[in-house]
């Protein structure tokens, strides 16, 4: 997958599904709006029956420079021939972004 921030003018490059904090932080941090350090991710999930299988990001724009009113990160699923299928439709896959 991919996230997309400030509608279309920003797009990260291809996020595999299981990556690490640090992974999602780095694609994250290259984004001209957010940059090095401005930044945390937090994953948590085990990839087991009890977390449904699967992991959770906690995303926190944490510098002067990224402080202030953000434009939601938008998912984008496959589909645009740039990133990997996320999952086949049969595994009853999704992704959920919600911004607090």
């Amino acid at each position: 997958y991919r996230a997309q921030a400030g509608g279309a003018a920003e797009t990260t490059a291809c996020i595999n599904a299981s990556s690490s904090a640090g992974a999602v932080q780095a694609v994250l941090e290259a984004l001209p709006s957010v940059g090095t350090g401005s930044v945390t991710v937090r994953r948590s999930g085990n990839a087991t029956a009890e977390t449904a299988f699967g992991f959770a990001w906690d995303i926190t724009f944490a510098s002067a420079e990224a402080q202030g009113n953000h434009e939601p990160l938008e998912v984008l699923v496959g589909g645009d021939g740039t990133c990997a299928a996320f999952a086949p439709a049969s595994a009853g896959a999704t992704v959920k972004a919600a911004t607090l």
